[in-house]
């Protein structure tokens, strides 16, 4: 319970801050991977940076015109190995990295479109759900969130799921130190 609280009382500071430091002057891309890399350090205990990547937020438009069937985004929302192999594929191809690429990481983000256009709101609901893309995680590491890396580019997109209920979603891509 002390947790939550603390989360809750974490979540409100970045809120506040938000406010308080001139966001009307930063893109809502800019402020909304800044507000995701805090509320990920507090609900990790890791200490991570997010910079927008418009580059990363193309590509992440271009997957969601991409990928239907067995590559389908859908597949992918799951973190479960064994569903969205394709799907993790389709993501690797749309961004530009090979799927045996041994310094990057790449983590896949997504929660419900609450419809808010808050930044802040809109990086909170993106922490409901991850899936590790690459490295590709196995069948005791997938519950984990491991951030490999200490900065990552982020590119946000939306689509709708199965069910037709509007989705965000964020593609995290950080170098891994020390390998090549």
């Amino acid at each position: 319970m002390k947790l939550k609280k603390l989360f809750a009382l974490a979540l409100a500071g970045v809120m506040t801050l938000a406010l308080l430091t001139g966001c009307g002057d930063k893109p809502a891309d800019t402020l909304r991977a800044e507000a995701l890399a805090d509320i990920i350090n507090v609900q990790r205990g890791v200490n991570i940076t997010c910079e927008a990547d418009p580059q990363l937020s193309e590509a992440a438009e271009r997957y969601t015109q991409v990928s239907s069937g067995e590559g389908s985004i859908n597949d992918l929302k799951s973190p479960f190995v064994s569903k969205g192999s394709q799907a993790r594929t389709a993501l690797l191809d749309t961004i530009g990295i090979a799927p045996g690429t041994t310094n990057k990481q790449v983590i896949f983000y997504n929660g419900a479109d609450k419809g808010s256009d808050d930044p802040v709101k809109q990086a909170i609901d993106l922490c409901n759900n991850y899936r590790q893309v690459l490295p590709e995680p196995d069948r005791d590491t997938w519950h984990t969130p491991r951030f490999l890396a200490s900065s990552y580019r982020v590119g946000f997109g939306r689509w709708k799921d199965e069910n037709g209920k509007p989705r965000l979603f964020v593609i995290m891509v950080g170098d891994i130190p020390g390998r090549s």
